[in-house]
């Protein structure tokens, strides 16, 4: 494939997932209440999946820049540091969704998983630039994204250990995990209420899932490539893969939007009040959609009915009763 034409489709895909990435974090901004509540922490780790998907795909975004230029740079560090945040919150999502379900708690705070997911991917982002420099060999310049210039075989193979072996590392977790929960979810009885628990597992469970079809033939690219065994076929092979990978964020707002009824109201009503604003509908359809009236109508979920076991009740009414005072949306259920 021609590297213009490469270029473009990358582009344009790259562009695609950051927009998609960038609805559910302007979701979580307009409506804080509904994604960063501390009561809502699955919500929290999705927020900032798409947060760190949304940052890495506007890099990506660059497509193809020369090596040398300001863009390639920007684009390697991004593509280094962003990318494997996401796979690490998508970790400690899974993570905690074991906790929640096999031993009924949550280990992990909000600030720890900031601490593990912000820190972490600094490994991959600088190590690297003990023996090489952001950029591009010579061989794949302006045929690839900005990852890692210099010498070749030093760049695959930090690329392996660090970047691609932290994705590999963290789908073998994530598999053994979700192995445990389903392991506990069939061998125990299913009550009532531990039918929440089942639901919350089948929602989620497809988030590691995508992570893993997107990056997974990244994965053997990488080995396939440090090995020499695409050297006839590599550009050919690249541009698919790599269209692929920038792909988990597009993918995640749409599992994120079928499953979350109170955000597609929000949006939709949001959407009404601003045609409405340049009378571009009648305002009388306006009043039938007020968002007080349809979020009222909204169930509490399974995430927020599982998280309120864990905690006092008295915790919880003092928890929504500051973020009500605050936030006029705050009430709204998630998922």
């Amino acid at each position: 494939m021609p590297n213009a034409i490469g270029a473009i489709i990358y582009t344009s895909f790259s562009a695609v997932s950051a927009a998609f990435s960038f609805s559910v974090v302007l979701t979580g901004l307009f409506w804080p209440g509904m994604m960063l509540s501390k009561c809502r922490p699955f919500s929290n780790i999705l927020f900032f999946i798409s947060l760190s998907d949304f940052l890495g795909s506007v890099a990506n975004s660059f497509g193809f820049p020369p090596n040398g230029s300001k863009l390639c740079s920007a684009q390697s560090f991004f593509y280094l540091y962003f990318l494997p945040a996401s796979w690490l919150w998508t970790l400690l999502l899974v993570y905690q969704l074991r906790t929640l379900i096999l031993f009924k708690s949550l280990n992990l705070s909000l600030k720890w998983m900031h601490i593990i997911c912000w820190t972490i991917p600094l490994i991959p982002t600088l190590l690297p630039l003990s023996t090489n420099e952001y950029g591009q060999d010579d061989g794949l310049n302006e045929a690839s994204p900005c990852v890692l210039g210099g010498n070749e075989k030093m760049k695959f193979l930090w690329i392996i250990a660090s970047d691609t072996g932290l994705a590999f590392i963290c789908f073998v977790i994530m598999a053994i995990w979700s192995a445990e929960i389903f392991k506990f979810c069939f061998l125990t009885e299913h009550t009532e209420s531990f039918e929440k628990e089942i639901s919350l597992f089948q929602s989620m469970r497809l988030y590691p899932l995508v992570l893993f079809i997107t990056w997974v033939p990244s994965f053997v690219e990488g080995v396939l490539a440090f090995a020499s065994l695409l050297s006839t076929s590599y550009y050919t092979v690249i541009t698919p893969v790599l269209v692929l990978e920038t792909q988990y964020g597009t993918i995640v707002t749409i599992i994120y939007f079928s499953q979350s009824k109170a955000a597609r109201m929000l949006w939709m009503d949001l959407f009404r009040k601003t045609l409405s604003r340049f009378n571009m509908i009648d305002t009388t359809i306006e009043a039938d959609f007020d968002s007080s009236r349809l979020i009222s109508n909204v169930e509490e979920t399974d995430e927020d009915i599982l998280v309120q076991r864990l905690m006092s009740r008295d915790s919880m009414v003092s928890i929504y009763a500051n973020e009500i005072s605050g936030i006029g949306m705050s009430e709204v259920s998630t998922f």
